[in-house]
């Protein structure tokens, strides 16, 4: 039925003349919306692509800000693999380089591991966490208490200290304590996130969390 005005079919026209007009633009939407899906992965990649980058330049910058120790040197190394089973990475630098079991292994942020295995161009590296490490260790802070570092096998490390006057506390820096020919004082290690003190068995330990997680790791220095 018609009405006055024309009104039905005029709406009738402009919704065929409309649907005429989408699908004569139909291919080019869709070529547009590829456009855009495109522009926005390229967009995704190079922000996760200039993370990464800005990751390694902070990693090389600490590396570069390494210390030096009098007598010996550092030298750079690739991880070549990572086993987190056996909190373990393999290096690409032995004992041609001139390179020795029981030195320290360390990335921008701090100590990585202990070289445990060595070969002519490769080097087996004991993580902080393995349980296989222990290291003398330093809580910088008041009387400096010194203990022995262990990993404990998971994902952080154990120091057991002695003195019965220490004020460890959580957030404190641990270092290398350098009571050793092979490992020198002051490489970071961790921070202390737990502590324990059991006075009836004179038991005083500290939970750290390294500073450097493994599987973020590509660059290494050690010690010589």
């Amino acid at each position: 039925m018609l009405t006055a005005g024309g009104a039905p079919i005029r709406s009738t026209l402009q919704w065929s003349s409309d649907l005429t007009e989408g699908v004569r633009n139909g291919p080019s939407l869709v070529r547009e919306n590829r456009s855009l899906k495109d522009q926005l992965a390229a967009t995704r990649l190079y922000v996760e692509q200039n993370s990464s980058l800005k990751d390694q330049v902070r990693e090389l910058q600490g590396l570069l800000a390494i210390p030096p120790v009098p007598g010996r040197s550092w030298v750079g190394a690739r991880v070549l693999a990572y086993s987190p089973h056996e909190r373990r990475i393999l290096i690409s630098v032995g004992s041609r380089d001139g390179i020795k079991p029981m030195t320290p292994v360390v990335a921008g942020t701090g100590l990585v591991g202990i070289v445990s295995t060595v070969s002519a161009g490769t080097s087996q590296i004991n993580l902080v966490i393995s349980p296989q490490v222990q290291i003398g260790a330093t809580i910088r802070r008041g009387l400096n208490p010194t203990g022995l570092l262990k990993g404990d096998g998971i994902a952080s490390m154990v120091i057991e200290y002695l003195e019965s006057a220490s004020d460890i506390r959580v957030g404190d820096l641990v270092v290398t304590s350098g009571f050793s020919e092979m490992i020198p004082a002051g490489i970071p290690i961790g921070e202390v996130v737990n502590r324990n003190v059991d006075a009836q068995y004179g038991s005083r330990r500290a939970l750290v969390a390294p500073f450097v997680l493994p599987g973020d790791v590509r660059e290494v220095r050690v010690l010589r």
